[in-house]
């Protein structure tokens, strides 16, 4: 009696291993023939996903349909496959055999890295007292080091003062691209006629008296004046669609082995920023007021707000009644289409 159920719990034993294992089987088969290589680890994980793969087929009338999408994406990628790229060292080439399974993501990547294609109408764009120089220097380094040593990108220099013949000399030793030096106009760098400036100045005092960052600067706030816009018009700019704006001072710790500026062009990207932080309030106390005033009487320039693009969400929490001070530096943005600003 004993050992007939030895034996049973035994044959027990042996047809949970087995159903285990041939479970195991399907699912490692099911999951090396799957685009998305989903795997799971436990009975839980499999029957999850075992529903989440019938609420897919919902989406469809049938299998057929459901093989028939699959067929015609195989086919967007062989069509992909035959599209002609650009070697760095063979010019120009069919893609074959070698080089049907790569993806999008990787013939993008071939063309962003491809350094002998013509160049993209961008430049480097810095606005740099004649005192900067040496962090100025230390910047180019950096960027030319990491990147346009490859590209050699034009630099533009913009100051409110002239450059001295030491700071032309040092900067344009630096790299092996074109380097031009503007002077930024008088009434670019200055007052409005209708600021009241004794108004003005004392609305600085009061704010430096609080202790608020460059709240008593007045050239900081010529700065940010030419900065919003200015900047944009001088003629150095002409024949630019992109730009890309360099601080003296900024470090670039790794390579950087592709081309932004295609990366934007290909893409149809109009503008790129890496820092986005909260401002300080204390800066800013009526702007959110100016901006809405400025909505309700020029309706027409505005984005409708309840497209799913919209960016109103990211800066105001209530749809536009107050502003949530979340806000981009300029000053490190990467890149800009020069005729979409104009515009």
């Amino acid at each position: 009696m004993q050992k007939r159920q030895l034996c049973s719990t035994r044959n027990i034993f042996l047809l949970v291993i087995i159903s285990a294992a041939t479970f195991g089987a399907f699912l490692f088969y099911s999951s090396k023939h799957s685009d998305n290589e989903v795997y799971c680890s436990s009975s839980r994980e499999c029957y999850e996903l075992l529903k989440g793969k019938a609420r897919e087929f919902q989406h469809y009338s049938g299998i057929t349909d459901y093989f028939a999408k699959q067929e015609l994406e195989q086919q967007e990628w062989k069509e992909l496959s035959q599209v002609s790229i650009f070697s760095e060292t063979d010019g120009e080439h069919e893609v074959g055999d070698d080089d049907e399974m790569l993806s999008v993501e990787e013939l993008e990547y071939q063309r962003l890295t491809n350094v002998s294609l013509p160049r993209v109408k961008g430049a480097f764009v810095v606005l740099a007292r004649n005192s900067e120089l040496y962090a100025l220097r230390s910047s180019m380094r950096y960027l030319e080091d990491r990147f346009n040593h490859k590209y050699n990108y034009p630099w533009i220099f913009l100051n409110e003062k002239p450059f001295t013949e030491e700071f032309k000399s040092l900067t344009s030793m630096m790299t092996k691209a074109k380097v031009h030096y503007g002077l930024v106009p008088e009434e670019h760098w200055s007052y409005p006629n209708w600021i009241d400036q004794e108004h003005a100045a004392e609305c600085r005092k009061e704010l430096q008296d609080r202790g608020i960052m460059y709240g008593g600067s007045e050239s900081y706030r010529h700065m940010c004046r030419y900065q919003s816009g200015f900047f944009m018009l001088h003629p150095l700019l002409d024949n630019l669609d992109y730009y890309w704006r360099v601080e003296p001072g900024v470090k670039f710790s790794c390579d950087i082995d592709y081309d932004p500026f295609r990366l934007m062009q290909e893409r149809d990207l109009k503008y790129g920023f890496t820092v986005a932080l909260r401002e300080y309030f204390e800066t800013i106390p009526t702007l959110w007021e100016a901006t809405r005033e400025y909505v309700q009487t020029h309706p027409q320039y505005i984005y409708p707000r309840t497209r799913k693009d919209s960016l109103l969400g990211m800066i105001s929490d209530d749809n536009g009644w107050s502003y949530n001070l979340c806000h981009f530096w300029s000053n490190f943005e990467m890149k800009l289409a020069v005729s979409f600003t104009r515009g």
